[in-house]
C-alpha cells in the first residue's frame, strides 16, 4: 500500500501506523494541495439534510463548477482508508458517506 509506514515496537507491545504519504499522495491526486487547513474538517453543529440535495439542472451545473473535476466518490473512500491513523476526520468522512 503506498505510503502506509508501519512501526513495531515490540518491548512496549505497540504498533504505530504513519500514513503521511498516502495522505500527501491523495491530496496531490485530487489537486487539493492549495486548500487551506482548518482546525475541524466540518463545521460546528452542521447537519446534512434531504433539502440540501441538488434538485435543478442549473444547481448541479454549479456545484459541478465550483468542485471541478473532483471525483466525490473516490475522495470520500480515500478518506475513509485515512481515517485508521487520523480520527480527528473520522466523524465528518463518516457523515458524508
Amino acid at each position: 500500500m503506498l505510503g502506509v509506514l508501519v512501526t513495531r515496537d515490540r518491548p512496549r507491545h505497540f504498533i504505530y501506523l504513519n500514513q503521511s504519504a498516502y495522505i500527501q499522495h491523495t491530496i496531490a491526486c485530487f489537486g487539493l494541495k492549495n486548500s487551506t487547513p482548518v482546525s475541524t474538517p466540518l463545521a460546528v453543529k452542521h447537519d446534512l439534510i434531504l433539502s440540501q440535495l441538488l434538485t435543478t439542472k442549473a444547481e448541479k451545473r454549479a456545484f459541478k463548477d465550483y468542485t471541478g473535476d473532483i471525483h466525490y466518490l473516490s475522495l470520500v473512500g480515500s478518506l475513509l482508508f485515512a481515517t485508521q491513523t487520523r480520527p480527528d476526520i473520522q466523524f465528518a468522512v463518516g457523515l458524508v458517506v
